[in-house]
């Protein structure tokens, strides 16, 4: 199996007036980037430039979002799903956006899940593959999901800092509840991110940037 180096990043990552340098990200070793493109309702304000800027340094790129469960539902998909004259973005993005999915919903886990699914069924029709679900065990078990196998249907990218990563027992586990092998549960593994002091490396105007390995598909 091979992995290759993506950073992600949002408004966090880019200075007053000073754009992210994705020349120097890609020259310290990445190969894409996953850019934010909304927070609830909140559209990311340097989602177009850093699209843009990713591009034209000839990295991949897809996009995340954040959902809130709790929040208006309509008004999220259109932060997550267009441009800020309204049209479509459409991307093309050249592997699956992440569902983050790591806030506390404040609401039972079963009516958490029923709406985590209902964001994912809408991003499918709308970029047309299934995002990945980019979430840690420390948020998905207590506040979404104790059930095993959501590995056969919903692809991972883990959040978990460490030599080995910790995989929520939803992709820990088969439906049937056949143990899956650590290195086969997840298509991506963020395994640095705040406080790695690595963000002027990779062409950041902030202290850190977050990291991960993402299997090549």
């Amino acid at each position: 199996m091979t992995f290759e180096l993506w950073c992600d990043v949002s408004a966090y990552q880019v200075g007053a007036n000073q754009p992210i340098d994705f020349n120097k990200m890609k020259s310290a070793g990445a190969v894409g980037v996953c850019i934010r493109k909304s927070l609830g309702y909140y559209r990311d304000v340097t989602f177009e430039q850093n699209w843009a800027g990713a591009g034209a340094a000839g990295l991949k790129r897809t996009l995340y979002a954040v959902p809130y469960p709790q929040f208006d539902f309509a008004r999220q998909i259109l932060a997550m799903t267009t441009n800020p004259d309204g049209s479509p973005f459409l991307g093309p993005l050249d592997r699956p956006m992440w569902l983050d999915v790591e806030r506390n919903p404040y609401m039972t886990r079963s009516l958490a899940i029923a709406k985590i699914l209902a964001f994912l069924l809408e991003l499918t029709g709308h970029y047309g593959t299934a995002p990945d679900i980019y979430t840690a065990a420390w948020a998905w078990e207590p506040w979404y999901s104790t059930a095993k196998g959501w590995g056969e249907d919903w692809r991972l990218v883990v959040a978990s800092y460490g030599s080995v990563p910790r995989i929520p027992i939803g992709w820990a586990f088969t439906k049937t509840g056949v143990v899956v092998p650590k290195h086969a549960s997840y298509s991506g593994w963020q395994f640095s991110a705040d406080g790695n002091g690595l963000g002027p490396q990779f062409g950041c105007h902030s202290a850190a940037v977050d990291l991960s390995w993402q299997r090549v598909i």
